[in-house]
Parts: C-alpha cells; sequence; structure tokens
C-alpha cells in the first residue's frame, strides 16, 4: 500500500523497536531457528489472475482493454492479503489485521502480539517484483513505520511467453512468492533505488538488462535473497 504524502513522523516508541530486524539483516543463512512458518503454496484466485494475466497480454501485445493502475493495485492487495494470511496460520491467535483497525493509515498491515509490526505489499508485474515508498526524508515518513515487510510476488505466477518477453522466458509457477525483508534493509537501499514523482521504488529485475541503465544499476540485487526465507519472519516473531 502507498504512503500518502505529507505523512506524519514515525512515533519515537516505533522507532525504538527496529534494532530487533537489524539482528537478522546479515544473518540471512546463519543463526536461523527451525522454522514454524512454512511454504503454505498459496494459489491466487483463478477468476483474479486471469485478470491480471489479462492486463498483462493487453499491455505487452498493446491491444485490447487495459487494466487500469487502480483496479490491478486493488487485486493485487487483495491476493497478497489472503497469501500473507495463508503464511501467518502458525500463529493464528497472536495476529490482527491492522487495517480494520487503522483504515487507511500508513505503516503496518499486521501485527502480532501486539507489538510486530509486518507491512504488505502485492506485486503484480511479470518483469520485475517491486514494491515502493514516497520520497523524502526516510526517518520521518510514516509508511516505514513497519518492523518487516512482506512482498508476495503475484507476478511469477503469469505467463509472459509472447511478445516482447517471449524471447526471455521469465519462469512462471502455479503459487505465489513470499520477499521478507526487515526495516533496515530497506532503509539501507532507499537512497539507491530508481525514483520518479510518486517514489522510490525498490526493484530487482527477472529479465537481463543493459548494465549501463540506471534500471540496472538502482536495482535491489540482494532481493532474491529473501525469496520464501521465512527463517528472517520466524526470528522477528520469537524476538517479541
Amino acid at each position: 500500500m502507498l504512503c500518502p504524502p505529507n505523512s506524519p513522523r514515525i512515533p519515537a516508541k516505533a522507532k525504538a523497536r527496529t534494532p530487533k530486524a537489524q539482528k537478522l539483516a546479515t544473518g540471512l543463512n546463519r543463526g536461523i531457528t527451525v522454522s514454524r512458518i512454512v511454504d503454505p503454496f498459496y494459489r491466487p484466485p483463478e477468476k483474479l489472475r486471469k485478470v491480471l494475466q489479462e492486463g498483462v497480454r493487453n499491455n505487452i501485445l498493446k491491444q485490447g482493454p487495459r487494466l487500469s493502475k487502480t483496479e490491478r493495485i486493488r487485486i493485487s492487495e487483495k491476493i497478497a492479503e489472503d497469501a500473507v494470511e495463508a503464511l501467518l496460520a502458525p500463529f493464528t491467535g497472536r495476529y490482527v489485521n491492522a487495517n480494520k483497525l487503522r483504515l487507511n493509515q500508513p505503516g503496518y498491515d499486521y501485527l502480532i502480539d501486539d507489538n510486530l509490526r509486518i507491512q504488505v505489499k502485492g506485486s503484480s508485474y511479470v518483469e520485475t517484483v517491486q514494491f515502493s515508498h514516497k520520497t523524502g526524508d526516510v526517518a520521518s515518513l510514516a509508511c516505514l513505520g513497519y518492523d518487516v515487510i512482506i512482498i508476495v510476488d503475484i507476478g511469477v505466477t503469469l505467463e509472459s511467453n509472447f511478445g516482447r518477453l517471449a524471447k526471455h522466458e521469465i519462469p512462471v509457477k502455479d503459487t505465489v512468492d513470499f520477499y521478507i525483508i526487515p526495516i533496515n534493509v530497506v532503509i539501507s537501499h532507499l537512497p539507491h533505488a530508481m525514483e520518479n514523482k510518486a517514489g522510490r521504488y525498490v526493484t530487482w529485475w527477472k529479465r537481463p538488462l543493459n548494465p549501463n541503465t540506471k534500471e540496472y544499476q538502482k536495482q535491489f540485487f540482494e532481493f532474491p535473497n529473501y525469496s520464501n526465507n521465512f527463517g528472517v519472519l520466524d526470528n522477528l516473531i520469537a524476538s517479541v
């Protein structure tokens, strides 16, 4: 979910929580406890997936009706929310959907044990997995008021073997991927991310790029390291 402009400052209490995420940033493959979280192998509802698929095809082939950005975001958020609730099933009763309590508020979407703040974003692009944040003083953006972000890659379930993308043979699977990234990792990369009027985009490209382009140089090369790395989330939950 995008952070609205003129966001208020993150409360001091919220800022104080981020060190626990920092403990995990350099330990992706060490010190990880046995995970209680397992891949739920979440498949997007076929009706919604087909809407996204048609939108991708029409956009790439420049034909037929285009799926509006608003509708694509709505569908992506719905799928992402359902996928994350499937992922958090082992912790049923310990988490709440914060959006039902904080309607249209920036920051986190789920709250575990009234402490761990999780933001969720759905990415339905076939060429990239990405998410965005508004620009400005990073420390003051309320949309960064979370401990960990989960990017649900819906695009991996969409075909792209047509038009200009056919030659790249971008892998496709039936289930979504989860990218689980601590807040301090996000903050450290934001100054280096691509930027436009809407904000900064943390992106990883699934197809080859020209190394001399900004798109290549400013992508988040560590993005794949966080794919389905459920131990990161497990350790954060254990620390609350």
